[in-house]
């Protein structure tokens, strides 16, 4: 009876003893700052924003003024009245735009709207890599998990190997029992090695995403110790059309557009200049020959407007209408699908949190039956093999158990990247 009593005791100990969350230091809020410092591919993003920065610099240079200089060296047949057979011209000009239609300001405009794409492009990544890391960091939660109760199940196993094969030595037990105890132990073992190789794995995928080379211990586990409140769908949903980059990008793509519409419009106003030019002529090909240079100071008022272009000016207005269009619809369509994501991942939190609740009471039912079976098979009244079933019973209810908590922050951090309220938890 005390073999008994020692027996159950490390059996439900062993199952019944929760996986503990590893006090480390490194939170998750640090390794998705890590990810973000050290993920390559950020790097063309940031590079893209300075290329739109260098865009607007670019856009910037139409309100200063022009500075030109030309030569030029003209060979005629047979020199005339007005112009000599060799001649030649030098001429420097200043010049300012003073009216295209406002051009100028819409393209600067159009060029900071491309900066301020580029700037939620890249946060939207960062929000993707957010979601990595906490996925990551789950994972290999949920595999410590497993390997603790592979490793549970492979003591149980053994602890009930050893005790079959006294009583098989003192003639209570057939071989039979004995072998049907062995193979189910050594089925354990395989387990937990996959197991133990499942947790490594987890851990290269999370210094992968995190570009850091941890170890277990070092994580911190602590989000992982409370089951997470949801909000209500409303809640969730206004957070989400407020600030969700998706959102922000097709809106500032559909201010682009219009601007784009007037800037397609600018084309038929005239353009006028402004030109200071200062020419030098000569006889000579050097234009600054000192015995036929001419010297001129001119000031010019340019106005110029196109009469006909083939009609592009009006099918460029006409697509820049039809781009506001179709962003229009994309933004009804980008809400109608995250909207229906953000419904179909609070009824998955919902059956999650049922599932955790049949999982634990589940536990609990397993418990007690490992507990009866164990006494009957030592009244003789139960076989080997089904005390090895009640264990394998315990087994999967406590990975019933991993799988449902897992799903719950799973699910958490879906929704929290949706609704782009991250990396916290």
């Amino acid at each position: 009876m005390i073999k008994l009593n020692k027996i159950l005791a490390v059996l439900l100990f062993i199952f019944v003893l929760p996986f503990q969350a590893y006090s480390g230091e490194v939170t998750i809020l640090d390794m998705y700052k890590a990810a973000i410092e050290n993920r390559e591919v950020l790097k063309s993003y940031r590079l893209a924003i300075e290329q739109a920065d260098l865009e607007q610099k670019i856009q910037k240079g139409d309100y200063l003024p022009s500075l030109d200089a030309s030569y030029k060296a003209n060979k005629l047949d047979e020199s005339s009245l007005l112009e000599n057979e060799e001649n030649s011209e030098f001429a420097v000009s200043v010049s300012q735009n003073l009216f295209s239609g406002f051009k100028d300001k819409l393209e600067l405009d159009i060029a900071g709207l491309d900066l301020k794409t580029s700037d939620y492009e890249l946060s939207n990544m960062k929000h993707d890599i957010g979601l990595d890391v906490a996925l990551n960091v789950l994972a290999v939660y949920q595999a410590e998990a497993r390997r603790l109760v592979a490793m549970d199940a492979f003591k149980a196993y053994s602890e009930r190997y050893e005790n079959i094969q006294l009583k098989y030595k003192v003639g209570v037990a057939k071989k039979r029992d004995v072998l049907t105890v062995k193979v189910e132990k050594d089925d354990a073992e395989q387990n937990l090695i996959k197991s133990e190789n499942e947790v490594e794995k987890a851990m290269n995928s999370l210094n992968r995403v995190t570009g850091l080379s941890l170890k277990f211990n070092d994580i911190d586990f602590s989000s992982f110790e409370s089951l997470p409140v949801f909000l209500p769908f409303e809640q969730y949903k206004n957070t989400m059309l407020s600030n969700r980059t998706d959102f922000k990008i097709l809106k500032t793509g559909l201010e682009k557009a219009e601007k784009s519409k007037k800037l397609a419009k600018a084309s038929f106003y005239p353009k006028i200049d402004l030109v200071l030019m200062q020419r030098y002529y000569s006889d000579e090909y050097y234009a600054f020959d000192s015995d036929t240079k001419e010297a001129e100071t001119r000031l010019q008022l340019n106005l110029g407007i196109n009469l006909f272009d083939g009609m592009k000016k009006y099918r460029n207005i006409e697509k820049a209408g039809i781009e506001t269009e179709k962003i229009k619809y994309s933004l009804v369509e980008l809400e109608d699908e995250l909207t229906n994501e953000l419904s179909n991942f609070l009824l998955d939190a919902k059956t999650a949190e049922k599932n955790l609740f049949v999982a634990r009471e589940g536990i609990k039912e397993a418990e007690e039956n490992l507990r009866i079976t164990e006494l009957s098979f030592e009244k003789g009244v139960a076989t080997a093999t089904d005390v090895l079933d009640s264990i394998y019973y315990l087994s999967r209810a406590r990975n019933n158990e991993i799988t449902a908590k897992a799903s719950i922050f799973m699910t958490l951090f879906y929704i929290k990247r949706l609704v782009v309220d991250y990396p916290q938890i």
